[in-house]
């Protein structure tokens, strides 16, 4: 042999090894997600890509294609003065602060993206980050206004945090425009990341076709469209010790956090683990729902059905009020004695509401190791106290006789969903747990417009109850009047599907002046 046909022959043969190495490192646990855009801004850098703690390569914003200038745009660039233990250097060494009205502008393809913005609270130029209030819209989506970084790392005891949102863009660009809250002369803002990342259609917003249960409103199912914009509030891998973090997701770089802080009280149940289970995905639920160590872990209530059914399997998740959530539960059957339906049944409870009254993991996925995920709707109404908790509960069902007495959980997800004036933005949160923060703190005149703006695009759960009472009579009547038969499942027969829109059609925008009856009996 010739030495160039050698030296040929080795270069296919290394190029052979490698794909099948890439080939099998991917199809491992099935294919993630490819995303269509997968941008990693470091703002504040120079640098052209920078290697970050997620596996990626992040781009430097200055001078980037990304940033609309013109001349009433006042920012500059700044490095932190210092970095705390285990802060990663990309991308929070560097910021970008904001004096004015600031637009970054991408490129993408219509469809719903993962927006994250990243904060490291710190001295940036001298200035105090305590200081620093930031207004975020993104089309005409408001994401945050008034929003302290500061005081949202001392509420959660951190360094650094994400602010991840979804949003479905209808064209071919994304505008994200920064602004301090103030028009102070020495108002300011700033961010360290922003991250714009593709993700599956109907990954959260299933559309029309994807009716969802409204918790304490049996009759009433709610649809969601591509209208809502949605902020993550909760990423939950139950059971699980660590995070799953961004490089080992799915291909969308979502962080997945343990669920040990989140439970309420002695009776944590039982970690349930098999490491070696192989996770079948399906058509309804693919590979990219969640990683495989999500549903390699779980936790359940334990062996002893005399004690399971004397408590409840708790967890609580603090959340603002004057919003709709979207909770998320994930389920994969871990036990390989059970295989088949009506040996652990159990009940779902959201807030003391019922949500599912025979949960049965098998009957829903249909076998052992089988992922499966239930989406769930549910309200809390404007209330004095801003910082209420969002409970979900399990419970063993008796009704069935099921073999064992018993209930599991894999994961949860939890969404904040916008308000009929495309709002995602809520106050400050308390500058410690349980506290309110002080309007005095905050520029006045930004605090008075938030108010304004979350009593006029709240719900309110009486308006809402009454509404409903309303369109199901007018339902009941229209129906026997035409005598027009709906085909639908058994158990939902008796239903009337409201989309969100409808709703805020008929009560125009829950507006409070349309409230006929108050109180919590009609």
């Amino acid at each position: 042999m010739k030495p160039c046909s050698k030296s040929l022959s080795i270069i296919i043969l290394l190029h052979l090894c490698f794909s099948f190495y890439l080939k099998d490192s991917l199809c491992a646990d099935n294919i993630p997600y490819v995303p269509i855009e997968n941008t990693a801004l470091d703002c504040g850098s120079y640098g052209l890509k920078t290697l970050s703690f997620d596996g990626r390569n992040w781009t430097g914003d200055v001078r980037s294609k990304f940033v609309a200038f013109n001349r009433y745009t006042k920012s500059t660039v700044s490095t932190a003065s210092s970095m705390d233990p285990g802060v990663p250097q990309v991308p929070y060494k560097t910021a970008r602060l904001f004096y004015s009205e600031f637009t970054y502008i991408f490129n993408v393809t219509p469809g719903p993206k993962f927006v994250r913005l990243h904060f490291y609270p710190h001295s940036y130029s001298g200035l105090d980050a305590s200081k620093a209030f930031l207004s975020v819209t993104c089309g005409h989506y408001t994401l945050l206004s008034n929003f302290s970084a500061s005081l949202g790392a001392n509420y959660n005891n951190v360094h650094t945090f994400v602010k991840e949102f979804i949003i479905h863009v209808q064209n071919d660009s994304l505008h994200l425009t920064f602004s301090p809250s103030s028009n102070a002369p020495d108002a300011f803002a700033f961010v360290n990341g922003i991250e714009v990342v593709s993700m599956p259609l109907h990954l959260y917003i299933r559309g029309e076709d994807a009716p969802l249960p409204f918790v304490g409103y049996p009759a009433v199912v709610i649809r969601l469209d591509s209208t809502s914009a949605l902020e993550t509030v909760y990423r939950i891998n139950v059971g699980g010790g660590d995070d799953v973090s961004p490089k080992s997701d799915t291909g969308m770089f979502r962080t997945w956090k343990p669920d040990a802080q989140y439970i309420f009280g002695a009776a944590f149940g039982q970690l349930a683990y098999d490491f070696d289970l192989n996770v079948s995905y399906t058509p309804t639920v693919p590979a990219y729902t969640a990683p495989v160590d999500v549903y390699r872990t779980g936790r359940f209530m334990g062996t002893n059905a005399a004690i399971n059914l004397n408590y409840n399997l708790s967890w609580l998740f603090p959340i603002e009020t004057g919003f709709i959530y979207l909770v998320r539960l994930h389920f994969c059957e871990l036990d390989r004695n059970i295989t088949k339906i009506n040996q652990r049944v159990f009940s779902i409870y959201i807030n003391n509401q019922t949500a599912q009254d025979q949960a049965d993991v098998i009957a829903w996925s249909g076998g052992q190791g089988i992922p499966v995920y239930k989406d769930y709707i549910a309200m809390f109404p404007q209330e004095r106290e801003r910082i209420r908790d969002l409970w979900v509960e399990l419970h063993p069902n008796t009704k069935t006789k099921p073999q064992y007495y018993d209930a599991i959980l894999n994961g949860v997800e939890i969404f904040k969903l916008s308000n009929s004036c495309g709002d995602l933005a809520g106050l400050n949160p308390p500058q410690q747990r349980g506290l309110l923060v002080n309007p005095s703190t905050r520029s006045s005149g930004s605090s008075k417009k938030r108010l304004l703006t979350i009593v006029g695009c709240s719900v309110s759960g009486v308006v809402l109850a009454f509404l409903i009472l309303c369109l199901l009579a007018f339902w009941i009547r229209a129906a026997s009047e035409r005598k027009k038969k709906r085909k639908t499942s058994h158990a939902q027969s008796n239903s009337r599907y409201f989309p969100l829109r409808e709703i805020k059609a008929a009560t125009n925008n829950f507006d409070e002046a349309q409230v006929i009856l108050t109180g919590g009996k009609f």
